[in-house]
Protein backbone atom coordinates (compact mmCIF):
# COMPACT_ATOMS: atom_id res chain seq x y z
CA UNK A 1 0.00 0.00 0.00
CA UNK A 2 0.87 3.23 -1.20
CA UNK A 3 1.68 5.45 1.69
CA UNK A 4 1.61 9.85 2.02
CA UNK A 5 5.25 9.58 2.66
CA UNK A 6 5.79 7.90 -0.49
CA UNK A 7 3.92 10.81 -2.58
CA UNK A 8 5.73 13.51 -1.53
CA UNK A 9 9.03 12.14 -1.69
CA UNK A 10 7.95 11.40 -5.27
CA UNK A 11 7.00 14.93 -6.49
CA UNK A 12 10.14 16.37 -4.31
CA UNK A 13 12.07 13.90 -6.45
CA UNK A 14 10.53 15.50 -9.55
CA UNK A 15 10.60 19.03 -8.97
CA UNK A 16 14.62 18.48 -7.57
CA UNK A 17 14.91 16.77 -11.36
CA UNK A 18 12.93 18.97 -12.84
CA UNK A 19 15.25 22.40 -11.15
CA UNK A 20 18.47 20.39 -11.90
CA UNK A 21 17.38 19.53 -15.64
CA UNK A 22 16.45 23.40 -15.86
CA UNK A 23 19.67 24.97 -14.07
CA UNK A 24 21.82 22.72 -16.28
CA UNK A 25 20.11 23.01 -19.39
CA UNK A 26 19.65 27.68 -18.67
CA UNK A 27 23.52 27.33 -18.12
CA UNK A 28 24.14 25.23 -21.51
CA UNK A 29 22.04 28.09 -23.47
CA UNK A 30 23.12 31.03 -22.20
CA UNK A 31 26.86 30.00 -22.86
CA UNK A 32 25.53 29.21 -26.28
CA UNK A 33 24.08 31.99 -26.58
CA UNK A 34 27.14 34.41 -25.33
CA UNK A 35 29.29 32.50 -27.55
CA UNK A 36 27.44 33.29 -30.32
CA UNK A 37 26.68 37.08 -30.01
CA UNK A 38 30.16 37.39 -28.74
CA UNK A 39 31.34 36.08 -32.50
CA UNK A 40 28.22 37.86 -34.20
CA UNK A 41 30.16 41.22 -32.04
CA UNK A 42 33.61 40.48 -33.59
CA UNK A 43 32.11 39.62 -36.73
CA UNK A 44 30.77 42.88 -36.80
CA UNK A 45 33.33 44.92 -35.47
CA UNK A 46 35.68 43.52 -38.34
CA UNK A 47 32.98 44.60 -41.12
CA UNK A 48 32.97 48.10 -39.47
CA UNK A 49 36.85 48.18 -39.56
CA UNK A 50 37.20 46.77 -43.31
CA UNK A 51 33.90 49.89 -43.97
CA UNK A 52 36.06 52.44 -42.47
CA UNK A 53 39.28 51.10 -44.67
CA UNK A 54 37.35 51.19 -47.38
CA UNK A 55 35.82 54.55 -46.70
CA UNK A 56 39.45 56.37 -46.42
CA UNK A 57 40.61 54.21 -49.86
CA UNK A 58 37.64 56.05 -51.55
CA UNK A 59 37.99 59.51 -50.07
CA UNK A 60 41.77 59.35 -50.64
CA UNK A 61 40.98 58.35 -54.09
CA UNK A 62 38.13 61.16 -54.82
CA UNK A 63 40.80 63.51 -53.09
CA UNK A 64 43.48 62.74 -55.31
CA UNK A 65 40.79 63.13 -58.66
CA UNK A 66 39.75 66.55 -57.41
CA UNK A 67 43.33 67.20 -57.07
CA UNK A 68 43.87 66.02 -61.03
CA UNK A 69 40.81 67.60 -61.86
CA UNK A 70 41.62 70.92 -60.50
CA UNK A 71 44.85 70.65 -62.59
CA UNK A 72 43.24 70.15 -65.77
CA UNK A 73 40.79 73.16 -65.46
CA UNK A 74 43.94 75.25 -64.08
CA UNK A 75 46.00 74.54 -66.98
CA UNK A 76 42.24 75.22 -69.36
CA UNK A 77 41.64 78.19 -67.62
CA UNK A 78 45.73 79.73 -68.12
CA UNK A 79 45.54 77.86 -71.84
CA UNK A 80 41.58 78.39 -73.41
CA UNK A 81 41.45 82.40 -73.73
CA UNK A 82 44.83 82.49 -75.37
CA UNK A 83 44.38 83.90 -78.95
CA UNK A 84 40.55 84.50 -78.00
CA UNK A 85 38.94 87.83 -78.95
CA UNK A 86 41.95 89.15 -80.72
CA UNK A 87 41.20 92.96 -81.90
CA UNK A 88 38.01 93.37 -79.27
CA UNK A 89 38.78 95.87 -76.70
CA UNK A 90 36.54 95.76 -72.83
CA UNK A 91 35.31 98.02 -70.21
CA UNK A 92 33.93 97.20 -66.65
CA UNK A 93 30.76 99.56 -65.50
CA UNK A 94 30.21 98.05 -61.58
CA UNK A 95 28.78 99.78 -58.30
CA UNK A 96 31.77 100.50 -56.10
CA UNK A 97 30.87 97.90 -53.62
CA UNK A 98 31.99 95.57 -56.15
CA UNK A 99 35.38 96.03 -55.58
CA UNK A 100 36.58 92.45 -54.15
CA UNK A 101 38.80 89.64 -55.57
CA UNK A 102 35.83 88.24 -57.51
CA UNK A 103 35.55 91.26 -59.91
CA UNK A 104 39.18 91.42 -60.59
CA UNK A 105 39.06 87.65 -61.37
CA UNK A 106 37.56 88.39 -64.97
CA UNK A 107 40.07 90.88 -65.42
CA UNK A 108 42.59 88.21 -65.22
CA UNK A 109 40.63 86.31 -67.11
CA UNK A 110 40.48 89.22 -69.80
CA UNK A 111 44.08 89.57 -70.12
CA UNK A 112 44.85 86.32 -71.09
CA UNK A 113 43.16 87.10 -74.42
CA UNK A 114 44.20 88.89 -76.75
CA UNK A 115 41.92 92.06 -76.50
CA UNK A 116 42.57 94.59 -74.77
CA UNK A 117 41.03 95.46 -71.34
CA UNK A 118 40.46 99.38 -70.46
CA UNK A 119 39.75 99.23 -66.55
CA UNK A 120 36.97 99.97 -64.30
CA UNK A 121 34.49 102.58 -64.17
CA UNK A 122 33.03 102.04 -61.05
CA UNK A 123 29.95 103.90 -59.90
CA UNK A 124 30.37 105.85 -57.00
CA UNK A 125 28.36 104.30 -53.22
CA UNK A 126 27.47 107.70 -52.93
CA UNK A 127 25.69 108.43 -55.91
CA UNK A 128 21.79 108.86 -55.74
CA UNK A 129 19.46 109.87 -58.18
CA UNK A 130 16.71 110.75 -55.88
CA UNK A 131 19.04 112.66 -53.77
CA UNK A 132 18.43 116.56 -55.41
CA UNK A 133 22.01 117.33 -55.52
CA UNK A 134 23.79 114.84 -57.11
CA UNK A 135 21.32 115.70 -60.03
CA UNK A 136 22.14 119.00 -59.60
CA UNK A 137 25.64 117.77 -59.92
CA UNK A 138 24.78 115.86 -62.90
CA UNK A 139 22.51 117.58 -64.66
CA UNK A 140 25.52 120.77 -64.35
CA UNK A 141 28.31 118.83 -66.30
CA UNK A 142 26.18 117.54 -69.04
CA UNK A 143 24.26 120.86 -69.27
CA UNK A 144 20.76 119.59 -69.15
CA UNK A 145 18.31 121.77 -69.15
CA UNK A 146 15.83 120.01 -66.37
CA UNK A 147 17.38 118.28 -63.35
CA UNK A 148 14.59 116.03 -63.07
CA UNK A 149 14.84 112.27 -62.28
CA UNK A 150 13.39 111.16 -65.51
CA UNK A 151 15.60 114.18 -67.01
CA UNK A 152 19.06 113.52 -65.61
CA UNK A 153 18.48 109.52 -65.46
CA UNK A 154 17.83 110.03 -69.66
CA UNK A 155 20.79 112.11 -70.24
CA UNK A 156 23.11 109.89 -67.81
CA UNK A 157 22.11 106.94 -69.77
CA UNK A 158 22.84 109.00 -73.16
CA UNK A 159 26.03 110.31 -72.62
CA UNK A 160 27.35 106.89 -70.81
CA UNK A 161 25.90 104.66 -73.74
CA UNK A 162 27.37 106.84 -76.20
CA UNK A 163 30.66 107.42 -74.89
CA UNK A 164 31.12 103.91 -74.39
CA UNK A 165 29.71 102.34 -77.68
CA UNK A 166 29.25 105.14 -80.14
CA UNK A 167 32.08 107.08 -79.43
CA UNK A 168 32.61 108.32 -83.59
CA UNK A 169 28.99 109.69 -83.44
CA UNK A 170 29.15 111.42 -80.20
CA UNK A 171 30.76 114.81 -81.66
CA UNK A 172 28.21 117.41 -82.31
CA UNK A 173 25.63 115.36 -80.63
CA UNK A 174 26.73 116.19 -77.15
CA UNK A 175 27.19 120.01 -77.05
CA UNK A 176 29.81 119.69 -74.24
CA UNK A 177 32.75 120.76 -76.24
CA UNK A 178 35.97 119.43 -76.44
CA UNK A 179 36.10 117.55 -72.59
CA UNK A 180 35.50 113.73 -72.55
CA UNK A 181 32.38 112.47 -71.21
CA UNK A 182 33.77 110.65 -68.69
CA UNK A 183 35.74 113.58 -67.42
CA UNK A 184 32.94 115.77 -66.53
CA UNK A 185 30.51 112.27 -65.11
CA UNK A 186 33.90 111.78 -62.61
CA UNK A 187 33.74 115.95 -61.82
CA UNK A 188 30.20 115.01 -60.89
CA UNK A 189 31.15 112.37 -58.45
CA UNK A 190 29.04 109.58 -61.12
CA UNK A 191 31.83 107.82 -61.47
CA UNK A 192 35.63 107.09 -60.74
CA UNK A 193 37.86 105.16 -63.48
CA UNK A 194 40.35 102.69 -62.81
CA UNK A 195 43.02 101.76 -65.23
CA UNK A 196 45.31 103.38 -67.37
CA UNK A 197 43.98 103.84 -70.54
CA UNK A 198 41.55 106.14 -69.53
CA UNK A 199 42.35 108.57 -72.73
CA UNK A 200 41.36 106.08 -74.68
CA UNK A 201 37.58 105.73 -73.65
CA UNK A 202 35.89 107.87 -76.08
CA UNK A 203 37.73 107.65 -78.56
CA UNK A 204 37.41 104.08 -80.03
CA UNK A 205 34.38 101.63 -79.57
CA UNK A 206 34.45 99.54 -76.52
CA UNK A 207 32.43 96.28 -75.28
CA UNK A 208 30.75 96.65 -72.10
CA UNK A 209 30.57 94.66 -69.49
CA UNK A 210 27.71 95.59 -67.24
CA UNK A 211 28.09 94.05 -63.10
CA UNK A 212 26.42 93.64 -60.84
CA UNK A 213 24.44 92.58 -57.51
CA UNK A 214 21.24 91.99 -56.04
CA UNK A 215 22.50 94.40 -53.04
CA UNK A 216 22.37 97.26 -55.38
CA UNK A 217 18.80 96.79 -55.92
CA UNK A 218 17.96 101.08 -56.25
CA UNK A 219 21.16 101.35 -58.54
CA UNK A 220 20.21 98.36 -61.02
CA UNK A 221 16.32 100.37 -61.26
CA UNK A 222 17.47 103.87 -61.70
CA UNK A 223 20.38 103.57 -63.56
CA UNK A 224 21.55 100.27 -64.85
CA UNK A 225 18.25 98.89 -66.55
CA UNK A 226 17.49 101.94 -68.07
CA UNK A 227 21.26 102.38 -69.44
CA UNK A 228 20.88 98.84 -71.16
CA UNK A 229 17.30 100.28 -72.42
CA UNK A 230 18.96 103.60 -73.70
CA UNK A 231 21.49 100.97 -75.23
CA UNK A 232 19.17 98.79 -76.92
CA UNK A 233 17.05 101.85 -78.13
CA UNK A 234 20.37 103.66 -79.40
CA UNK A 235 20.94 99.89 -81.27
CA UNK A 236 24.23 99.35 -79.08
CA UNK A 237 23.70 96.48 -77.61
CA UNK A 238 25.74 94.18 -79.46
CA UNK A 239 29.07 94.29 -77.50
CA UNK A 240 27.13 94.40 -74.30
CA UNK A 241 27.34 91.61 -71.44
CA UNK A 242 25.13 91.89 -68.20
CA UNK A 243 27.02 90.16 -65.75
CA UNK A 244 25.18 89.26 -61.59
CA UNK A 245 28.03 88.30 -59.08
CA UNK A 246 26.94 86.31 -56.52
CA UNK A 247 27.40 88.35 -52.52
CA UNK A 248 28.48 87.14 -49.72
CA UNK A 249 24.91 87.75 -48.12
CA UNK A 250 22.91 86.50 -51.70
CA UNK A 251 23.28 83.87 -53.99
CA UNK A 252 20.03 85.21 -56.20
CA UNK A 253 20.43 86.50 -59.67
CA UNK A 254 17.57 89.25 -59.22
CA UNK A 255 19.78 91.77 -61.18
CA UNK A 256 20.08 89.21 -64.80
CA UNK A 257 15.84 88.24 -64.30
CA UNK A 258 15.23 91.48 -64.45
CA UNK A 259 17.29 91.96 -67.69
CA UNK A 260 15.85 88.57 -68.78
CA UNK A 261 12.22 89.46 -67.82
CA UNK A 262 12.28 91.96 -70.71
CA UNK A 263 11.03 90.78 -73.76
CA UNK A 264 13.30 93.68 -75.33
CA UNK A 265 16.55 93.68 -73.31
CA UNK A 266 16.24 89.87 -73.35
CA UNK A 267 16.73 89.73 -76.88
CA UNK A 268 19.00 92.22 -77.45
CA UNK A 269 21.66 92.06 -74.28
CA UNK A 270 23.77 88.59 -72.89
CA UNK A 271 23.31 88.05 -69.94
CA UNK A 272 25.42 85.05 -67.21
CA UNK A 273 25.19 85.03 -63.26
CA UNK A 274 27.71 82.30 -62.64
CA UNK A 275 31.39 83.93 -64.10
CA UNK A 276 33.10 82.42 -61.20
CA UNK A 277 33.06 78.85 -61.63
CA UNK A 278 35.36 77.20 -64.22
CA UNK A 279 32.00 76.13 -66.62
CA UNK A 280 30.81 79.60 -66.12
CA UNK A 281 34.64 81.14 -67.43
CA UNK A 282 34.32 78.87 -70.78
CA UNK A 283 30.56 80.26 -71.11
CA UNK A 284 31.54 83.47 -70.67
CA UNK A 285 34.79 83.73 -72.66
CA UNK A 286 32.15 82.25 -75.37
CA UNK A 287 29.59 84.80 -75.26
CA UNK A 288 31.85 87.23 -75.71
CA UNK A 289 33.51 85.42 -78.73
CA UNK A 290 30.04 85.29 -80.64
CA UNK A 291 28.50 88.60 -79.74
CA UNK A 292 26.22 89.73 -81.27
CA UNK A 293 24.69 86.36 -80.75
CA UNK A 294 22.60 86.81 -78.02
CA UNK A 295 22.86 84.14 -74.92
CA UNK A 296 21.45 83.94 -71.55
CA UNK A 297 23.69 81.42 -69.12
CA UNK A 298 22.18 80.36 -65.59
CA UNK A 299 24.40 77.96 -63.62
CA UNK A 300 20.80 75.67 -62.36
CA UNK A 301 20.01 75.48 -65.94
CA UNK A 302 23.22 75.48 -68.14
CA UNK A 303 22.28 77.38 -71.31
CA UNK A 304 18.81 79.04 -70.35
CA UNK A 305 18.41 80.62 -73.91
CA UNK A 306 19.81 81.20 -77.09
CA UNK A 307 18.76 83.89 -79.15
CA UNK A 308 19.75 85.31 -82.43
CA UNK A 309 19.80 89.42 -82.76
Amino acid sequence: MINLRYHIVSIVAVFLALGIGLALGSTFVDSFLVNELEDQVNEFGLEKALAIEEKLDAEEMVFEINAELDEIKAVVRETLPEGKLDGSSWIMLAPESLKNSEIFDLEMLLSRTSSEFYGFLWVNESLDLLDIKARNAVATELRLSSNSLAAVTKGLTFFIAKTLLDAKNIEGVTGLGSEPVITRLIRAGVLTYQGSNESQIGNSNIGLLLVSDVANKALNQNLFLPLLKKIVDEGLAGSTVAIEMATAVSLTDEFVKEVRSDPQLASSVSTVNDVNSFMGQIVFLSFLENLPLVTHYDEKLFIDTVKSK
